[in-house]
């Protein structure tokens, strides 16, 4: 039953409108379903187009999804010399080989190192909340990584565990 109604929620998903007032249809290129707990009706969706990132959650027995288009929107960010090099570090490595879909954050300067800029890697699958789950404050399995004004990864850390 979980099969079915998984296929059936990334169906719907992949077919509504995320068009915006100022673009045209937009058109999604994947769909991927999480379960909420206690309900085999509920789903956390993730809908992949060529700009952004749309989270979802979808009813299957009524058809719906709902979403908030600005909170659950995450455009996917331009590639540059420090996205690459967050990327490349080890730490940036092992999170995308393990993560289906990673979402880079803007950067963040750190106060008592304004040479160093963070970059904060985190995987949609995990950003919903559920009763005791919050994920989107505290999202689980993040990757923080510090670059250097020269475009150099100098440290990475996961869950406040810095990683070697």
């Amino acid at each position: 039953m979980r099969f079915v109604e998984r296929a059936r929620a990334q169906q719907i998903a992949s077919v509504a409108d995320y068009s915006s007032d100022t673009s045209g249809p937009t058109q999604a290129v994947r769909a991927f379903a999480s379960p909420y707990p206690f309900t085999p009706f509920l789903w956390h969706v993730i809908v992949e187009t060529p700009e952004f990132y749309q989270l979802v959650t979808v009813n299957t027995t009524t058809g719906r999804v709902l979403t908030s288009e600005q909170a659950d929107r995450f455009y996917k960010p331009a590639e540059t010399a420090d996205t690459l090099a967050a990327k490349q570090s080890r730490g940036g490595r092992v999170f995308l080989d393990w993560s289906m879909f990673p979402i880079i954050t803007t950067p963040a300067q750190i106060p008592d190192h304004p040479e160093l800029t963070t970059f904060t890697m985190r995987d949609l699958r995990f950003m919903y909340d559920v009763a005791f789950f919050h994920g989107r404050q505290n999202t689980p399995l993040q990757m923080r990584v510090d670059v250097d004004s020269s475009h150099h990864a100098v440290r990475a850390e996961m869950d406040g565990r810095e990683q070697r």
